[in-house]
């Protein structure tokens, strides 16, 4: 068993080597973790895996190992040649590939030696014997059973072929009597001599002959035992014995005849019986993808893709299933583009109010990020809708730490953060609750990325309330919020961006929930 040892130890590394031993046939061996089996974890979280392991996601992947489709209706990469690739990315990045590539490219040397030593052995000389053609043996088989052939001046008379006894009817003429049976484990007889003598002027005497097979009641006879069984029949019907018993005693006898007497109807007899015909069960049909993601304590998250123009009640209301109730964001999150302008800030914080107060809503919290040189703009555009306002700075010590600027190194980012309640607008008035936990300031210092998240979430929310990530691009705030407990929705207009985000999600999912397939999980359009 071979582990990873750097979850990254590949990023903007060659993979060709992984890629060429990927083409051959190799015992999948090697592990991301102690106890995850590539041949049993999903498959969702192996291609996050590889992602990590890698820093390319998989159409990447494709494109430079120049995949080809093992099934044309296939989407995405077959799954036993993405374990294939595990196993041997695995192996480069514990630098192990290196001898198993060696063995590989010195394969073909070895087989062509072999097919050529192979082929000089079988060659053969030639000798004068092989000039003399011998006449070919006859091949001894199974004998056939088809009708002889009348035109035949000789009538070969039928072996004796010893088997099963037949329950077969005998195909016989009017003219040719049934034979009579010289033994239980003879299967077929020696026809008549009158009819071997026969055989050349009359033909179909002669078929008659060679196709009685096997023995059974004559003409006769038959006729007695069907008679029989009707009368036996008749005589139940007359009785009025129900079938459904086998060998009733005198008593049941007795009961079925003071049954007839009173009059209650009989069991009908096998002839009037019919059949009934048994329905196959009809398979139920999958259920249809879920499109919602899970999170932690049974928390539900969605990815919406489409315009924030639409951003209201009635088109998200559309969007979402029906088991799902909105009510209202308590944490708005958006990432402000670099090229909007006051108004527009404005305008998005105007449909956000907009969305809670259909929801229900009063009591929120709206942070909107902001640049160094457009900071006092926006948050004038802040303060027309509400007077408490503050400007948040958030120190990520890690940010920059390998750009070479000649200058200093910055490690900050701005947001503005905004309090609505009922009569927020003005300065003297106060929120009736705490809208953050206490603890933080207005200045967060951070050692990452996941920090930051991880501190935004824990500061402004609580379990079970719902956050909205606006325009989060690949940041990771909204699966911090699920793995949190918190219900909440991304919203975006990059498609791709929010795929990506969505195999995150669904991983938290498989592992959360475990009734959760690969296929649920969706996009949804707004």
């Amino acid at each position: 068993m071979i582990i990873l040892r750097s979850e990254n130890a590949l990023q903007n590394a060659d993979l060709s080597a992984a890629y060429l031993a990927c083409k051959q046939d190799v015992e999948i061996t090697a592990r991301f973790k102690k106890k995850e089996d590539l041949l049993q974890i999903s498959k969702s979280i192996l291609k996050h895996r590889i992602q990590t392991l890698t820093g390319r996601n998989i159409k990447q992947i494709e494109e430079e190992m120049k995949y080809k489709p093992v099934d044309p209706n296939e989407t995405g990469m077959n799954f036993d040649v993405l374990r294939k690739l595990a196993h041997c990315l695995i192996l480069l990045a514990n630098g192990e590939l290196k001898q198993t590539r060696e063995t590989i490219l010195s394969r073909p040397e070895e087989s062509l030696n072999s097919s050529t030593t192979t082929g000089v052995s079988k060659k053969r000389t030639l000798s004068d014997s092989d000039s003399e053609v011998t006449a070919p043996k006859s091949k001894v088989g199974r004998r056939s059973i088809a009708v002889v052939s009348h035109a035949s001046e000789e009538h070969v008379t039928p072996t004796v072929k010893r088997g099963r006894k037949s329950i077969a009817t005998p195909l016989v003429t009017e003219q040719v009597s049934t034979p009579n049976r010289t033994s239980r484990r003879s299967v077929a007889t020696t026809p008549p001599r009158s009819i071997r003598k026969s055989s050349l002027n009359d033909s179909t005497s002669t078929e008659a002959s060679v196709a009685v097979r096997c023995l059974g009641p004559s003409a006769r006879n038959e006729e007695k035992l069907q008679n029989l069984n009707e009368a036996d029949e008749e005589e139940e019907d007359e009785e009025g014995w129900d079938e459904t018993i086998s060998n009733p005693t005198p008593a049941m006898k007795e009961l079925m005849k003071k049954r007839k007497s009173i009059g209650i109807t009989k069991t009908p007899s096998k002839k009037a019986k019919s059949v009934a015909v048994k329905s196959s069960p009809v398979k139920a049909a999958p259920p249809a993808p879920r499109p919602e993601f899970v999170g932690t304590d049974g928390s539900r998250v969605f990815l919406l893709h489409g315009d924030l123009s639409n951003l209201r009640m009635e088109r998200l209301t559309k969007a979402l299933p029906l088991s799902y109730h909105f009510q209202g964001a308590n944490l708005s999150v958006v990432h402000t583009p670099s090229d909007w302008n006051p108004s527009q800030i404005s305008g998005m914080i105007r449909g956000i109010k907009m969305l809670n107060k259909s929801a229900g809503l009063d009591m929120f919290v709206i942070l909107m990020g902001t640049g160094v040189l457009s900071i006092n703009e926006n948050v004038a555009a802040m303060l027309r809708h509400t007077q408490h306002t503050q400007v948040l700075t958030i120190h990520n010590e890690n940010a920059n730490k390998n750009l070479e600027t000649g200058k200093l190194r910055e490690t900050t980012s701005f947001f503005l953060v905004g309090y609505f309640f009922p009569g927020c607008e003005k300065e003297d008035s106060k929120p009736e609750t705490k809208l953050v936990r206490d603890g933080y300031t207005t200045s967060f210092r951070c050692t990452d990325v996941t920090d930051i998240e991880n501190s935004i979430i824990d500061c402004f929310s609580e379990r079970g309330e719902c956050v909205i990530d606006f325009l989060g691009g690949e940041r990771k705030l909204i699966l911090t919020a699920a793995e949190q407990g918190r219900n909440g929705m991304s919203f975006g207009g990059d498609l791709e961006q929010l795929e990506k985000m969505g195999d995150f999600l669904r991983t938290l999912s498989l592992k959360e929930d475990k009734t959760y397939r690969e296929e649920d999980g969706l996009v949804l359009k707004l």
